[in-house]
């Protein structure tokens, strides 16, 4: 109800009134408790909304900085094993060492050797330009050979320590070792040396010109100090905290609460944690003063180090206990070539900060909406004015929690590219890097616009720029980009001018988010709503006709009794029951390619689902007279599928062939070993020597409705492509030379 004042009605709307008829009363509580339920109701879905929103973005948000840092801790382990295979390769090398070897096996006799100074003045350039804090070179009996320190030569190598590591080594492998505690002070984070640092090494084999391992190289790296600066970067808010650990638990990575540790006792005073704190879970908050009653090595490790430390990657937004009690969120992987394990840790108070903000806001929104909805069957003059007003409050309170959640998200990283007014490239960041697959170095001083970018989307580039005189920032706009290995992601930009004192420009910031999978997301979603509507409207088209093609098949067969003397009218009806069975056919072929694909996997040999699929096809292969001939090979074929679907995919592609082939046509079908998202896959090449496919064909041929045949549906292929995807996998048209050439690559598992 609204109060208005013109209305002479709404004086009586007093006590006098409400004397005069109780029955409103009731009426007017009964309201409010109708809306009361209803404002509840409305208020639990919007908030099981947001925080299934918050959780699906806050998992977003850890599992991409932890990618992004595990995959920087890759990227500088390539750089060691690089550095270590091409100093291992060196000839200057390998004659020292071969000089090293001829020495007796004491420290002494080692020093004194020529070939020690020579070999340490040799090596010295790159330790100092990577920062390595020293070298071995181990003979086969395990005796280091040389190395920076003296005290170290002539003794038994400490890398004897890490079971079969140099076994591997010598036998061809360039490797890098678990984390060891150091025999000597390392750089910390800081750059000063410590003791009780954490240790690694690079090795690789050196080889003399037979091609036989004659000794080991390695580096050695100070990875509380190297590991630390990737680590520091995937922090993320106050207590986002990123850091490895061994295969024991322990730290190798300096901790963001390292204070913290020392104040509530899990480390002492001026004690490093680095592969002495264990990451185990102490039984409650020792931050807000919980003390276990048992000693911290018999406590069990976190649920997140016990799953990493078994090798499972995963993330946990539901919140877990981590090694000081506090309960957070996170995401973790184990890394086989690192040997150790990754996680990236939120407060869980944090991380649903924003989330518990919006739902204190709201509830108390709900609260006084139900006091004034109350208050209004007395007032009903005010209550338009406060509601207004509580409703901008609630508006406010959830813009601003947009704004926190894009903060939040932004802090992984967006791709920034800094031009000069000619479009040069300046700046150009990490993110950068990684999206368009080329190096900074590389691409500072290109022309952004026509090295990156496409030449129809170079326009929105300049419409954008040509904006932003008037304003400093432009618009958003979507644009693809040219990357190294022809992938054309596409990213939301932004772009920002720069002006000096005298308003003249600087230079044009470029900000661009990938929305590649996003966009994906949304084809995927509306494609699955089309055709579940095509689903609904096929399967009643379906039924309904039955039902009148039944009717029709029984007039047709009275009819065909009554003109049996007549073979004209009998030609005529065959043909419309003919006509009959292929229109059911269609109304099939359409709601099967319309109905969700369910799958019942087990482990299959795609050969044999091969052979099912020719045997089926007895009638058709009758009529072309046509051939298959399939190439012995010794691959394994057995992939995890649902042999249904992919006998009917390998049925779909040869009736198609069989029905391009002339009549004693052939048809080839061979496979190979492939990848699918670096997993590996079976690939199955199925050929045949009939006429090739135009340009307009390749690219149409998975398209729902498209055939060259007079009587098919055109939804063979299209359906054979949604099963394979199901599987994960992929179906591509090749490019003979001659016919048509189909490839289905499916995962082994």
């Amino acid at each position: 109800m609204q109060y208005d004042p013109t209305d002479s009605s709404s004086a009586l709307v007093d006590g006098a009134s409400q004397t005069r008829r109780p029955w409103l009363r009731p009426l007017g509580w009964s309201t409010a408790v109708g809306f009361t339920f209803i404002a509840a109701v409305f208020a639990w879905l919007v908030l099981d909304k947001i925080k299934a929103q918050s959780r699906r973005d806050i998992a977003e948000v850890l599992t991409a900085v932890l990618n992004t840092s595990e995959e920087a801790m890759r990227h500088l382990v390539v750089k060691y094993k690089e550095d270590a295979d091409t100093w291992a390769s060196s000839a200057d090398v390998l004659e020292n060492v071969k000089a090293l070897l001829r020495e007796p096996r004491n420290g002494e006799a080692l020093l004194a050797s020529p070939a020690q100074t020579r070999l340490r003045r040799l090596l010295q350039p790159i330790v100092h330009k990577r920062g390595y804090v020293g070298i071995f070179v181990i003979a086969p009996d395990n005796t280091s050979l040389a190395s920076m320190r003296a005290s170290n030569v002539g003794s038994t190598n400490l890398l004897v320590e890490q079971g079969d590591f140099l076994t591997r080594v010598f036998a061809g492998e360039t490797l890098l070792s678990r984390p060891m505690h150091s025999d000597v002070p390392l750089p910390d984070a800081t750059g000063e040396l410590a003791e009780g640092q954490p240790t690694m090494f690079v090795a690789a084999p050196i080889r003399n010109a037979r091609g036989t391992t004659v000794a080991v190289l390695t580096f050695r790296i100070a990875p509380g100090r190297d590991f630390n600066r990737i680590a520091r970067l995937g922090r993320i808010g106050e207590t986002g905290d990123t850091y490895g650990f061994d295969q024991s638990g322990k730290l190798i990575t300096e901790s963001l609460f390292h204070e913290q540790l020392q104040e509530i006792g899990l480390q002492a005073q001026d004690q490093n944690e680095l592969l002495t704190l264990e990451i185990r879970d102490p039984g409650g908050n020792v931050v807000k003063g919980y003390r276990p009653t048992t000693p911290r090595h018999e406590h069990p490790l976190t649920r997140m180090a016990t799953a990493a430390v078994a090798g499972r990657s995963g993330v946990n937004v539901d919140g877990y206990r981590d090694y000081r009690g506090v309960k957070v969120v996170g995401a973790w992987t184990w890394d086989d070539e690192l040997h150790f394990a990754m996680a990236t840790e939120m407060d869980y108070a944090e991380a649903y900060g924003p989330y518990h903000n919006v739902r204190r806001l709201l509830l108390l929104g709900l609260s006084l909406i139900v006091v004034l909805f109350v208050s209004l069957t007395a007032i009903l003059n005010t209550g338009q004015t406060r509601a207004v007003h509580l409703a901008n409050q609630m508006t406010l309170a959830l813009q601003d929690s947009e704004h926190r959640y894009r903060s939040l998200v932004q802090t992984a990283g967006n791709v920034i590219v800094y031009l000069s007014p000619e479009h040069r490239i300046l700046e150009f960041n990490d993110e950068a890097e990684r999206v368009h697959g080329a190096r900074r170095e590389e691409a500072l001083g290109e022309d952004y616009y026509q090295q990156f970018v496409p030449e129809p989307s170079r326009e929105l580039f300049l419409a954008a720029e040509r904006a932003l005189p008037e304003d400093s920032r432009s618009g958003s706009f979507e644009s693809p980009i040219l990357t190294a290995d022809n992938r054309q992601p596409l990213l939301l930009w932004n772009l920002t001018r720069l002006l000096d004192d005298q308003g003249k420009s600087l230079g044009i910031i470029c900000v661009g988010q990938d929305i590649t999978e996003h966009k994906r997301a949304e084809d995927r979603a509306l494609l699955a709503e089309r055709l579940a509507a095509i689903g609904q409207v096929s399967t009643g088209l379906a039924h309904e006709s039955r039902n009148a093609l039944a009717r029709s098949q029984g007039c047709l067969e009275m009819l065909a009794r009554r003109v049996e003397d007549r073979p004209e009218a009998l030609d005529l009806i065959d043909r419309i029951q003919v006509a009959q069975r292929q229109l059911l056919r269609l109304y099939e072929h359409v709601r099967e390619y319309a109905a969700p694909v369910q799958l019942d996997r087990r482990p299959c040999n795609l050969k044999v689902i091969l052979y099912q699929a020719w045997e089926h096809l007895e009638s058709e292969r009758r009529r072309r007279d046509a051939r298959m001939d399939v190439p012995a090979d010794d691959l394994d074929l057995t992939c995890e599928v649902d042999p249904f679907r992919i006998e009917q995919v390998i049925r779909n592609v040869l009736e198609n062939a069989l029905i391009a082939c002339n009549d004693g046509g052939k048809i080839t079908v061979s496979f190979g070993e492939a990848e699918v998202d670096n997993a590996p896959a079976v690939c199955m090449v199925l050929a045949n020597d009939g006429p090739a496919l135009t340009l307009e064909e390749r690219e149409r041929i998975f398209e729902a409705f498209f055939t060259t045949k007079t009587r098919g549906s055109g939804l063979g292929m299209a359906i054979s492509r949604r099963i394979v995807e199901a599987h994960g996998g992929r179906i591509t048209v090749g490019q003979p030379c001659k016919g048509v050439e189909v490839l289905v690559t499916l995962p082994k598992s």
